[in-house]
């Protein structure tokens, strides 16, 4: 009740000081997907300020579960899964579905396309990032004809097409492309080319005989983390996948079926046929970001990698595909980030001590096929950091009778029970990560003891699956 009070009461006192009206919030999100939602609720939940005093903005109508549609692809999901309408999410907050033309940190304003102006006193970005589709000659249109066989799992629509020409594909070369950072999960390239290989393996016949299967990547492996990337090796291989190590894709020519691709170490260019590719987009900031003024030379929101909050304007936060936080780009990452800007944030409003420190924890759980995942968790700098593993470890090290079962979460090889708990993800994100109850292992606000005990319910629902269908 105290909290409460005094979260009216802080509103309060902003507003008459300064006078402000209806276009004035304390607190602006710019961006309403993953990272906005779960920071806006997260906010919230803590009482340091209420819906109405939270301004959001976001043009699109909808709001996407984006890992879904690498099992949209693979045909794990229907593509209606991964959206809801975003009305539905943000009820009681300001919500204005209008796209952001100029932000002016330095006058703490908001400009939209519209030509509304919003003005706040503490700003959260969270824009995530944008394919840069047109930055490969030929992509767009290879893309937008329905006919023709090229898609991405990048986009909701491009999805139900890479799962239709998927189940269609009858043999021949199928290309898989990887861009270089920034992008999405890095993982993603990866575990659409074995969901595939996967599906053609299980059909009884191919028309033009064995699918090729090749894999084109711009840097010299499979992971940037050395343990996972000689275990991703052995999955592409077991699939018989053909590596093109440090190749980009530059141009398609869907006329003649062909795609061109450079080495970014020689410059040297090479043509492919094709009679399937997957292509992953280079991507980035949205225009308006990038010219901000809140963005270092990459054109990401510059942030401190701890604490989150930005490096040139102290009421400033970010978090998500749109900072440069050096981690991998994951929903993971973002219930990570979001408990520790939140209680930053509010150590800040309150002017308490020493901030938390975010670690780059994140996961890329990599779908290779066979009803298996091979789980890739690590922090800053490519360090191991296995959440599951160590829960096996911790639980079962003193009961020899139950010790077996800590191989269910051996992050070592591809697993069933986490292709389990990676499928029952998408309900856990609807029912608990909008509405900001889903904190990561290492949350520190409230969330976290619900982190906790959800841990436990899934851990037991995949156990069953694992128990039943793999012992």
């Amino acid at each position: 009740m105290f909290a409460k009070t005094v979260k009216k009461a802080r509103a309060s006192q902003f507003a008459h000081a300064c006078n402000f009206s209806t276009s004035h919030t304390p607190v602006a999100i710019v961006g309403g997907g993953c990272a906005g939602l779960t920071v806006a609720h997260q906010i919230v939940n803590n009482h340091l300020f209420s819906k109405s005093d939270i301004r959001i903005l976001d043009p699109s109508p909808y709001h996407y579960y984006q890992p879904g549609w690498t099992m949209v692809g693979g045909g794990l999901f229907d593509q209606h899964e991964t959206v809801r309408e975003m009305s539905s999410l943000y009820d009681g907050y300001k919500f204005e579905s209008e796209r952001v033309a100029d932000l002016k940190p330095e006058k703490n304003t908001i400009v939209t396309a519209d030509g509304n102006t919003f003005t706040y006193d503490y700003l959260v970005v969270a824009t995530g990032i944008e394919n840069d589709v047109d930055r490969i000659k030929g992509l767009r249109s290879a893309f937008e004809d329905d006919d023709h066989p090229v898609a991405t799992i990048y986009d909701f629509h491009s999805a139900a097409k890479t799962s239709r020409l998927r189940e269609n594909f009858t043999g021949g070369r199928a290309l898989f492309t990887q861009a270089a950072q920034p992008i999405k999960c890095a993982g993603a390239p990866q575990k659409i080319m074995y969901l595939c290989a996967d599906t053609w393996k299980h059909k009884p016949y191919m028309l033009s005989g064995k699918p090729e299967v090749h894999f084109f990547t711009e840097i010299g492996g499979m992971f940037a983390v050395p343990k996972y990337n000689e275990g991703l090796k052995k999955v592409a291989a077991s699939y018989d996948t053909i590596p093109h190590w440090f190749n980009r894709l530059v141009e398609v020519d869907k006329d003649n079926f062909v795609a061109t691709f450079q080495n970014v170490q020689t410059g040297e260019q090479t043509q492919e046929y094709y009679d399937f590719m997957h292509v992953t987009p280079y991507q980035r900031a949205p225009e308006f970001l990038r010219k901000s003024g809140l963005t270092d030379e990459t054109g990401f929101v510059a942030v401190n990698k701890d604490t989150l909050q930005s490096t040139k304007f102290p009421n400033v936060w970010g978090l998500g595909d749109s900072s440069n936080l050096p981690t991998s780009r994951t929903a993971t990452a973002i219930f990570n980030q979001a408990p520790v800007l939140v209680e930053n944030f509010h150590k800040t409003l309150e002017k308490q001590g020493d901030l938390h420190n975010y670690d780059g924890q994140t996961a890329c759980p990599v779908l290779t096929g066979d009803k298996k995942v091979y789980l890739c968790e690590f922090k800053y700098g490519g360090e191991v950091s296995e959440s599951f593993s160590n829960v096996g470890r911790n639980v079962f090290k003193d009961n020899w009778v139950l010790l077996p079962l800590a191989g269910f979460f051996n992050n070592d090889r591809p697993n069933r029970f986490f292709y389990e708990l990676k499928r029952s993800f998408g309900d856990l994100y609807w029912t608990f990560g909008t509405v900001g109850r889903w904190a990561g292992p290492h949350g520190p606000i409230a969330a976290t003891s619900l982190n906790g005990m959800l841990l436990i319910f899934v851990a037991g629902v995949g156990g069953v699956y694992f128990l039943t269908y793999t012992l």
